[in-house]
């Protein structure tokens, strides 16, 4: 059975580094990252260069994935909840096992770890009134109104644990799935 586990949460929160160590832990996952789909539709400064065209990174994305087989670990923000979900849905109804991880933490630590790491993964510049807008959006409650009523499964993570611990609970969240 194909295996879609999904990482969803603000900047910062740790879905990179957690995807590391669940990539480092199974190694048979291959990794989705939306940015590199989203990024060609954003300028020198993170902005989407004409409005809504960062969610055609999205559409990019999904058309890649429907393409794909096996176990993937898909990491994703928060953008765009109602695309996201019926999208996923629909690789549940083909059959596969998909479980939508949402990544929590405080969101003054969030705020914390993001400005602290900048853009060390990323290849546009910190900037803060960008991400105090993406910090406000309603997460996770766009995703906990709307996976439930689609009958997309969905785990809920602390990321203040360490991420040994993480990839324990997800391990555990994969096999409890299936």
């Amino acid at each position: 059975m194909n295996t879609l586990l999904v990482l969803t949460g603000l900047p910062g929160v740790g879905k990179t580094t957690l995807r590391q160590a669940w990539i480092n832990a199974h190694p048979d996952f291959q990794v989705v990252d939306v940015f590199f789909f989203v990024r060609k539709y954003l300028d020198n400064a993170g902005r989407a260069i004409v409005e809504n065209f960062d969610i055609r990174g999205y559409r990019d994305m999904y058309a890649h994935l429907f393409s794909q087989s096996g176990n993937i670990l898909l990491e994703i923000g928060t953008n765009f909840p109602r695309l996201n979900t019926r999208m996923l849905k629909r690789f549940q109804d083909n059959g596969w096992n998909v479980v939508i991880v949402l990544c929590l933490l405080d969101r003054v630590e969030v705020r914390r770890r993001h400005s602290k790491r900048g853009t060390a993964d990323r290849d546009i510049p910190y900037r803060e009134e960008y991400y105090a807008q993406r910090i406000h959006r309603n997460f996770p409650g766009s995703y906990r109104a709307m996976c439930p009523p689609r009958g997309l499964q969905t785990r809920i993570l602390d990321m203040s644990c360490e991420v040994e611990k993480n990839v324990q609970h997800l391990e555990y969240a994969l096999r409890e799935s299936q």
